[in-house]
């Protein structure tokens, strides 16, 4: 929908407005509103559920909505400036060319979400003109800005989110017109498929309409694609809407954030605006951390307040009261640095009140180790969580006598348990929301603490009816009966084989394993996992071919299908592909790999028709992965010293995956 004025919306709560910018040398795409509509719904179910998570209920910020409840895309035109104008200063020229348009940037009582049309794609399969930026005033109804790239617009829509196909090779017009470049199309960190990139720059969006509500970046406790919106786990965000598909990936709103959002004028009703200013009365170092003294005396009542180093954060508390008197003890610092540490106080109307003091520091005597914590699984209770910890900020540490103490707790501190393991699993008790650690050193003086929030059962993700706690299926589709285990028709595998009883012509007798073809002599093609088979050349049937040993006699694709004896058929395998001149297949096209057996290094000749960007896999005949190389452009030496004795399958694929040869490897 398009609008060129929007100074004009009257809201009862703050609400969150989207722009679609485009240059004049640019048309708006076909997909742009669909896309950035759908981006937006997820982010603000994702809020939602980490609200919830954190114990504030199901709090969310407001988007604005049409007649029939759709978000508004305010699509607005340049008739001054091409794509290339932005493209020095993207945050600055879109901000200010939107504003001339009639967007309210910085306007009171609204966040915008803002994109500009102008990502190009460079002859080596780069994107350039991508952006990921925010910023806001984060207290009272105070406006903010998040910005993210067209490039990521192009990816926003389920079908990306979803598909783990490898992105290398692939075209995508909506990105540019050549074939997609593993890490040159986009960064290394942000995986190799459709879904991981796509997961990574909508985490990036949810990230920075953080930074618009005024968070700042939280990276304790946090991994890549596992960890902090508000740090580098904002990537794994495909798994908090597909748990059972990622369940290595995970993104969590930190207990910080949620502290903060829970007083927020953005997802709450308009509220006063009125603090008084926090001091910092000292900064010292004690026994190798930080102290810092603060006090603050305020007409309402407080709500929190967080201590950041240099713009992160590295500590929070509730507060209750008017006037707080305290300190932070902290061991998070920088040696031959400057370290800015600033104190900021919410109140419970929202209100945010700062102080910064810096202090440059040399050298730190006995400087004490910052506490990381990992918690798994996150999303299916009740049952145990395993809990992993570590001192880590520093090798020093490694050889020390740290005692690490446990605090679970919602309001208090309900439980303690001391320990020298680097685990501990959590069990029974899962009304207690919050995991803090605490290290102590040799000497007994606690010196370092974190915080984690574990999770909370009381909520339904997939709206089936049945809560997530008792959801053996979690993301039934919408709209779908389900039984009391809340599993829909299409998520139910009775037989447990892979195949979903709806498509499964055996559904109560497990299927055959996917075979796999090995070559032998040339041109007598194996398979497994079956009784009977039925063979394929080029897609079609081989009449009369029913074993697990063929002889190929035609040049052409070869592929199989394996049946066990009550009649139940496997998936189909996977193609290889022969090519014979005369009687004898070419041995040019034929895979190499030696010694065999082998015990340390496997040498791997690679077909000339396979090259380049040639893939190798090595399976157990069981097909479980062992190893995978990819975007191979000559022959390639494997280290295999560390495999289980045992026999495997090597296979080697050509770039797209439509060629396969195979050759049975024994490792001794």
């Amino acid at each position: 929908m398009a609008s060129q004025s929007t100074n004009q919306h009257a809201n009862t709560k703050p609400v969150v407005r989207l722009a679609y910018l485009i240059p004049k040398n640019r048309v708006a795409k076909p997909y742009a509103v669909a896309n950035m509509q759908y981006a937006m719904k997820q982010i603000q179910k994702f809020y939602q559920d980490q609200m919830e998570l954190n114990g504030f209920g199901k709090k969310t910020f407001t988007l604005e909505l049409d007649a029939k409840g759709a978000p508004i895309v305010h699509t607005v035109k340049s008739q001054t400036f091409d794509d290339t104008y932005f493209w020095s200063d993207m945050w600055g020229r879109s901000l200010t060319e939107a504003s001339k348009l009639g967007i309210g940037i910085w306007k009171r009582g609204e966040t915008w979400v803002v994109i500009t049309e102008c990502h190009v794609m460079g002859q080596d399969g780069s994107i350039s003109g991508g952006t990921a930026l925010g910023g806001g005033f984060g207290s009272g109804d105070g406006g903010g800005v998040a910005m993210i790239g067209s490039n990521a617009l192009a990816l926003f829509s389920e079908s990306n989110f979803t598909s783990n196909q490898a992105y290398a090779g692939q075209l995508n017009a909506d990105l540019g017109p050549l074939p997609l470049v593993k890490d040159k199309s986009f960064a290394w960190f942000e995986g190799t498929t459709f879904s991981s990139v796509t997961s990574s720059y909508l985490g990036a969006l949810a990230h920075e309409l953080g930074h618009a509500f005024g968070l700042p970046h939280d990276f304790r406790n946090d991994e890549n694609f596992y960890g902090n919106m508000m740090g580098n786990g904002l990537r794994g965000i495909r798994g908090n809407f597909y748990p059972n598909t990622y369940e290595q990936n995970y993104t969590r709103l930190s207990y910080a954030d949620a502290l903060i959002i829970n007083r927020s004028h953005f997802f709450n009703q308009a509220l006063n605006q009125s603090i008084s200013p926090v001091e910092i009365s000292s900064l010292q170092l004690q026994g190798g951390m930080m102290k810092i003294d603060y006090k603050i005396s305020n007409a309402n009542p407080l709500s929190s307040i967080h201590l950041q180093l240099n713009g992160d954060f590295v500590e929070e508390r509730v507060l209750n009261g008017r006037t707080v008197v305290g300190s932070f003890l902290t061991p998070y610092l920088s040696e031959n640095a400057t370290n800015n540490y600033q104190v900021s106080v919410y109140d419970q109307q929202g209100n945010r009140t700062s102080q910064s003091k810096p202090i440059t520091l040399t050298t730190v005597p006995t400087r004490m180790a910052t506490p990381f914590i990992k918690v798994s699984p996150l999303q299916r209770l009740p049952q145990n969580l395993q809990v992993e910890y570590a001192a880590s900020n520093s090798a020093e540490y490694l050889n020390k006598n740290l005692v690490y103490t446990w605090e679970q707790s919602n309001d208090r501190i309900t439980y303690r348990k001391f320990g020298q393991n680097k685990k501990e699993v959590i069990t029974d008790d899962f009304d207690k929301k919050f995991v803090r650690l605490k290290i102590k050193s040799d000497k007994d003086s606690v010196y370092s603490t974190s915080i984690f929030v574990v999770s909370s059962p009381h909520f339904d993700r997939d709206v089936d009816g049945v809560l997530d706690h008792l959801d053996l299926c979690l993301n039934t589709p919408v709209g779908s009966k389900v039984d009391t285990n809340g599993c829909a028709d299409s998520q139910k595998d009775t037989d447990k084989d892979g195949l979903m009883d709806h498509v499964d012509d055996c559904p109560t007798i497990p299927n055959p394993s996917t075979p796999i073809i090995e070559i032998k002599n040339f041109i007598e093609l194996s398979a497994n996992n079956g009784t009977s088979y039925t063979w394929f050349l080029n897609g079609k049937a081989i009449a009369d071919q029913k074993t697990a040993l063929i002889k190929a006699t035609s040049s052409g694709i070869y592929t199989v299908m394996a049946f066990n004896s009550q009649g139940c058929k496997s998936k189909l395998s996977t193609s290889v592909s022969i090519l014979i001149t005369g009687n004898q297949v070419e041995e040019a096209f034929l895979p190499l790999v030696y010694p065999n057996p082998v015990h340390d290094k496997l040498q791997v000749k690679i077909p000339s028709n396979f090259l380049p960007n040639a893939k190798i896999k090595l399976f157990n005949l069981n097909g479980i992965p062992y190893l995978q190389r990819e975007n191979l452009v000559e022959d390639c030496i494997l280290d295999v010293q560390a495999l289980p004795v045992g026999t495997y399958l090597l296979q080697i694929l050509d770039s797209s995956e439509t060629h396969t040869q195979s050759v049975k490897v024994s490792k001794q």
